[in-house]
């Protein structure tokens, strides 16, 4: 008798399955194949995979990226604004305005999302530098004195930096002790105090130092009387009647960003990531009608007049902001009385109002935080700018107690995530060591934490007239905005005394930072979370310091008439504008009714001379603002955000708008032929050091402007002198931007995320030192805590900066310095001339910290019904009910399959098993099923061992010989 094996090979390929003959594409990793006849496994035969072809787009490709597109098992709650506009009388249709509805609410929500390996979310919010363009320092009352904005009546622009000419009434330098010096600097630009003899020494603005300023919008708007009128809006009370009583939001939007599941490759996923980045969600088509097409067509369409379009980015958009141009907003002291002495609600002042919609805050976690702290026993919810109170008499004792019950654990952890907040701004604590204010240097950011408190008790704190005590206190105010003085204060020229609130420093002991003890003891020196004591009456109780404790410069200064600190006094966050150490700025469209004359200076015109073009020579010309006035629209935000990648690395990379090199506004005039277009280097990217003054925007913080150049070489560069509102030597790269604030995933949870599968690893967006002020350069890029980028500067570029005074490069590797020339007002002085320095620059690149993972699961295994056991021990429990037969590798990939070669794996059937069809699935190595297309098959194996007879007659007497031995 012979042996031999009886070979048999099953295809089960997914085109032929029954899935497939119903159009059942539900999953393509599991599939049957009926049979045409009956297979019988008999105990003793082998099954084992002959091969494998495993089908999904991409595979082959030797530099792809593989992404399920399942969930990773967890949710996750994101915090963000939404904002919702619409009409006080639920009017579907836009109204005739540029922002569209008259009412914009913005409101915290709440959404949890499920985390998954194909789709990344982050929040995100919006800045503007301090570079001086398009924007106001705050506080500001009002921009000039004048009712009407008739060019006629308007005093030179230059002059609107004055107290009389719209100055806010807050000037920190303007006192014996300067206590508000955060973020401030004085004026001195010597040619213009020889050109109109005004003395600028005591003129302070805030610092122009490309520091970004996050956009916050108050919690709702109006952008019509009707609306204002109608509106649930509680109005400033009588007495506390300042834009700050608005509560701010930060602007945060949700983000999410989403990668087809498969086999990608790396460029396409950078693209794919880049045009949803940069996708267009919306866009407005601005048509307005005249006054007079109104009454003459009250009921027909009219002749509308195309204004404007905007565009609207998931990253870039208009924003409603302060207008420039107008009679009846922050151009005039007009528009502030309306506001401060309007009825009990806005249809009086409600267009001044409306201008401080959008604030850009430079601190604005200071704010978030420190706005939670203002609650009092007497008001209850937040307070706002009213503060909390003094809760006891602080006279020859080292503590303060504050009206807010350290019992309630919530209240608590409002202070403490404000001293949480403050360690984000160590910067603030160098006013300490300025030499012009009362502050002993002692006091450091390792050894003390702050809070704001009045300078003076609360009758010298309100606006309110009368004797009563619990008015007096319900109405005084922690800081003063300066929109108008205190009845005690001097009311002829510069207010003389400055009222807003002084930073106390408390003790801090950072050892103690994470305790909490529920009846600290003072003997001890317990301190829940480094700070805060707990009075005998239940009080929160802070202590004040050595240095500037009791005794000191600061205590003297903020002591009342009987030298002490009495019950009641505003304590807190301050939350005017005025504030030390937060910082604010004012967004505004820029439109300041001005043109340029032919010596290139800066020259008001009306709107008659705008729309008509009235006494206009051929070297002159207007802008069509008439018909718009107010704009009040700025697009803030990132123009292109990129996700790229070069070969090995993922990057970040343009969320700033940068810099372009740009033109004059006289560049391309017909009539002044040596102002030629730059065509060639308009589009450049670059960052500016020492700009010129272009005109192109007109705002306070830029003035006083240069009136006359100084100098003449060339018409093309007349304009050489500095504006001294802004930093000499400082980089300028950016008109706006966004910053990703947050992933909101733990370093566990960060773990086969979208990001992570990217390369970009946890700690490079975590850091505990960089702040969303720090500049982003080869240093800290990997060591982020607010991802934003800014120009990237290469130290080869100093060899520009060295220049002749007509902005020639000389490319030396000497040190920069401005130039002296002899000041032509004055032959006898001579005056600082820096260069302007414009250098071709681009974005700077975060780079992923990690190469991206191409392949996270190596291998597929295949499971059939053709087995009845189950010998293979690994994967998940429980997630498949059949047993794995057989395993392809991801190393053979060719076109879009991956192929498995026959396998060395023989599984021996132990019982009879009859199959009409035969049922198989491809797995990933979790037990999960596997992402493939409907090409796949894999072919089985049948092994039966045969005995065959050749020779009958042979084997009868064989078997007969043998049944003889036997007996």
């Amino acid at each position: 008798m012979n042996q031999y094996t009886d070979l048999k090979v099953i295809e089960c390929n997914r085109l032929h399955s029954e899935e497939a003959k119903s159009g059942n594409n539900e999953n393509f990793a599991l599939w049957t194949n009926n049979l045409q006849d009956i297979v019988h496994l008999d105990a003793g035969d082998k099954v084992s995979v002959y091969g494998a072809m495993i089908s999904e787009r991409g595979a082959g490709q030797s530099s792809s990226i593989e992404i399920k597109g399942q969930s990773l098992g967890f949710s996750k709650e994101f915090t963000f604004t939404k904002q919702s506009k619409f009409n006080y009388d639920n009017d579907p249709e836009p109204r005739d305005i540029i922002s569209g509805f008259d009412t914009i609410f913005i409101r915290t929500v709440k959404e949890t999302k499920e985390i998954r390996d194909d789709t990344g979310y982050f929040t995100m919010s919006y800045y503007i530098p301090a570079n001086g363009h398009n924007y106001i320092d705050l506080p500001r009352r009002y921009w000039t004195e004048h009712q009407d904005f008739d060019g006629a009546d308007i005093d030179d622009w230059n002059l609107h930096d004055t107290l009389s000419e719209g100055m806010s009434l807050y000037e920190p330098f303007n006192q014996s002790r300067h206590i508000n010096a955060v973020d401030k600097f004085n004026i001195y630009d010597e040619f213009y105090q020889i050109f109109t003899n005004n003395i600028l020494e005591k003129q302070s603005k805030l610092k122009k130092d490309n520091s970004r300023y996050t956009i916050m919008m108050t919690h709702v708007a109006y952008f019509t009387e009707e609306a204002a009128s109608n509106g649930a809006i509680v109005f400033p009370p009588e007495y506390l009647r300042e834009p700050e009583y608005m509560e701010y939001i930060v602007v945060r939007e949700l983000k999410e960003i989403k990668v087809p599941s498969g086999f990608n490759s790396p460029e396409y996923i950078a693209s794919e990531v880049t045009r949803q980045l940069q996708s267009v969600i919306e866009e407005n088509d601005f048509i307005t009608r005249s006054t007079t097409d109104l009454d003459d067509n009250p009921d027909t369409p009219g002749f509308p007049i195309a204004v404007t379009k905007t565009f609207s980015t998931e990253t870039y958009k208009p924003f409603n902001v302060a207008a420039t141009l107008s009679s009846n907003v922050l151009g005039n002291a007009g528009a502030l009385n309306d506001f401060l002495n309007a009825s009990t609600n806005l249809s009086d002042g409600w267009d001044y109002l409306k201008n401080y919609h959008i604030v850009a805050c430079k601190r604005p976690e200071l704010y978030e935080t420190g706005k939670a702290i203002n609650r009092t026993g007497l008001f209850g919810d937040l307070s706002r700018t009213l503060g909390s109170t003094v809760a006891a008499s602080t006279s020859g004792v080292s503590h303060i107690d504050i009206e807010v019950s350290y019992d309630n654990i919530n209240l608590l952890n409002n202070f403490r995530n404000f001293i949480l907040a403050q360690e984000k701004y160590p910067e603030v604590w160098k006013i300490f060591s300025d030499s012009r204010t009362p502050y002993n240097a002692s006091d450091t950011f390792d050894n003390s934490r702050w809070i704001h408190i009045n300078r003076f008790p609360n009758a010298s704190m309100t606006f309110y007239t009368g004797t009563d005590a619990e008015t007096i206190k319900q109405n005084s105010t922690l800081g003063w905005g300066g929109y108008k003085h205190f009845p005690w204060q001097d009311t002829v020229g510069q207010v003389t005394v400055q009222c807003s609130s002084v930073i106390l420093p408390f003790q801090y002991d950072s050892s103690q930072k994470d305790e909490y003890y529920k009846l600290p003891d003072e003997k001890l020196k317990q301190r829940t979370y480094g700070c805060f004591g707990r009075s005998p009456s239940g009080r929160i109780r802070i202590f004040t310091t050595e240095n500037n404790g009791i005794g000191s410069n600061l205590f003297n200064l903020i002591y009342n008439a009987s030298n002490f600190i009495e019950i009641g006094r505003k304590i807190g966050f301050d939350q005017h504008f005025s504030a030390p150490g937060v910082g604010y700025i004012l967004p505004c469209d820029g439109f300041g009714g001005y043109d340029t004359d032919t010596n290139g200076s800066a020259t008001e015109f009306s709107t008659a001379d705008a729309n008509n073009g009235y006494n206009r020579n051929a070297t002159s010309y207007g802008v069509n603002l008439g018909l718009i006035a107010p704009v009040n629209q700025l697009y803030l935000g990132a123009t292109a955000p990129r996700l790229n990648y070069y070969g090995t690395h993922f990057t970040l990379s343009d969320l700033h708008t940068p810099i372009n090199s740009g033109n004059s506004t006289r560049a391309g005039n017909p009539f002044e032929t040596s102002y030629v277009r730059e065509a060639l280097t308009e589009s450049d990217v670059v960052y500016v050091i020492n700009p010129r003054e272009q005109y192109i925007d007109l705002t306070p913080a830029r003035k006083p402007y240069v009136l006359t150049p100084p100098t003449n070489p060339d018409a093309k560069n007349a304009q050489t002198q500095l504006n001294f509102n802004l930093e000499p030597w400082r980089i300028y790269d950016s008109l706006t931007g966004v910053m990703i604030e947050d992933f909101n995933l733990t370093e566990d949870e960060w773990t086969n995320t979208l990001w992570d599968i990217l390369g970009f690893s946890y700690k490079q967006f975590n850091s505990t030192t960089h702040t969303r002020l720090s500049f982003v350069g080869a240093n800290n890029k990997n060591d982020l805590s607010i991802v934003a980028t800014n120009a990237e500067i290469n130290e080869g570029d100093t060899k520009i900066y060295k220049q002749n005074l007509y902005g020639t490069p000389l490319f030396k590797n000497m040190i920069a310095l401005p130039g002296l020339i002899t000041n032509p007002l004055d032959n006898t002085k001579d005056m600082r001339l820096y260069p302007e320095i414009r250098q071709k620059t681009q974005s700077v690149q975060i780079v992923a910290d990690n190469l991206p993972t191409r392949m996270i699961r190596g291998y597929y295994t295949i499971r059939s019904n053709m087995l009845q056991d189950s010998p293979f021990v690994g994967g998940k429990v429980n997630n498949t009910v059949m047993p794995i037969i057989g395993m392809v590798d991801k190393i053979n990939g060719d076109g879009d399959f991956y192929f498995g070669q026959e396998s060395s794996l023989q599984f021996t059937i132990t019982r009879p098993l009859r199959l009409a069809s035969i049922t198989c699935s491809l797995h990933d190595p979790d037990g999960s099923y596997a992402r493939c297309s409907d090409q796949s098959a894999v072919l089985f194996k049948v092994q039966k061992d045969r005995r065959v007879t050749f020779n009958v007659a042979e084997e009868l007497i064989q078997e007969q010989q043998q049944q003889q031995q036997k007996k």
